[in-house]
C-alpha cells in the first residue's frame, strides 16, 4: 500500500516503518525509489527499534534519508523532518 501511495505522488515526506508485514520498509523504500515515479526523490524517514549505529547505515546506504528511533520522541522526529 505504501508503495502504490507514492506511485500517486502527493507527498513531502515519507515515514516508513521497517517492520511490516508483507513488505518491509526497506523493500519498500527500494520500490519507490527505483520507480522513478512522484516521489522517487522524496526524503523518507525510517521508523524502527532497530536504529543502532549498523543498522542505521544500512537503511542509510538502501534508499532512506534518516532513521527515528521507537519509540518515537515527538522532538526527535521534528528535528529530522526539519533537516
Amino acid at each position: 500500500a505504501a508503495v502504490e501511495a507514492a506511485d500517486l505522488g502527493g507527498f513531502d515526506i515519507i515515514l516508513m516503518d521497517i517492520k511490516m508485514p508483507r513488505l518491509d520498509g526497506v523493500a519498500a523504500t527500494q520500490e519507490i525509489r527505483a520507480g522513478g515515479g512522484p516521489c522517487a526523490g522524496v526524503p523518507i524517514i525510517a521508523l524502527t527499534a532497530n536504529a543502532d549505529s549498523w543498522d542505521a547505515a544500512s537503511y542509510l546506504a538502501q534508499g532512506m534519508d534518516a532513521v527515528v528511533e521507537k519509540p518515537i520522541k515527538a522532538e526527535r522526529l521534528l528535528e529530522v523532518m526539519a533537516a
